[in-house]
């Protein structure tokens, strides 16, 4: 129908979903994003700008948390694809924006052992990327947890360390005062802009 779609993530439950969903965008030749709004944070604007013309040389993320969450579909595989595939992507595309694109991937996964009908996300992914400039990356995922967790992007440019962590962003071990922006209005707004 020629209508321009913003949607969350994930866009399907492989790549051939989304393979679908991009043929089906450029054969109407309307405009289509996926909700990714930790790009459009005050921090990430900021991390862009300071690594702008810097050599990225590696980055580390994590995302460790349990395996509880408030919907249910979340915890069933087949219906979210697991959290690395609904959740840490977000990760995954914060990386593409502050360093590139993607070259080479390679990944690893623990399985739960104890799958049930109701929870059979795995209990964690560590997944290696190598990106077109020449920097390497490692995003792990836990859903093991019982208590507590942590998400946090380190990343190593030009000698010195960068570090995100929510709206905090620190860089040569300096905090760099960010500005306060509601990243979700900023996304709808570059969504907007694009139609």
């Amino acid at each position: 129908r020629k209508i321009p779609v913003i949607m969350e993530r994930p866009v399907g439950k492989g790549p051939e979903d989304g393979r679908k969903v991009l043929a089906a965008a450029e054969a109407a030749g309307a405009s289509n994003m996926v909700a990714f709004n930790l790009r459009y944070s005050g921090a990430a604007e900021d991390a862009r700008e300071i690594l702008t013309g810097r050599r990225v040389v590696q980055a580390l993320a994590q995302r460790l948390h349990g395996s509880g969450a408030k919907a249910a579909w979340w915890m069933r595989r087949a219906e979210s694809g697991g959290a690395f595939v609904e959740n840490t992507i977000h990760v995954v595309d914060l990386l593409r924006y502050l360093i590139g694109e993607i070259e080479t991937i390679a990944a690893f996964v623990v399985e739960r052992p104890d799958s049930t009908r109701d929870l059979d996300i795995p209990l964690s992914h560590c997944v290696n990327y190598e990106f077109k400039c020449g920097a390497v990356a490692n995003v792990t995922t836990s859903t093991a947890l019982t208590r507590g967790g942590r998400s946090n992007l380190v990343i190593i440019a030009d000698e010195d360390i960068m570090e995100l962590s929510g709206p905090e962003l620190r860089w040569a071990e300096q905090e760099v005062e960010c500005p306060e922006r509601d990243s979700y209005a900023a996304e709808m707004r570059a969504f907007v802009d694009a139609v």
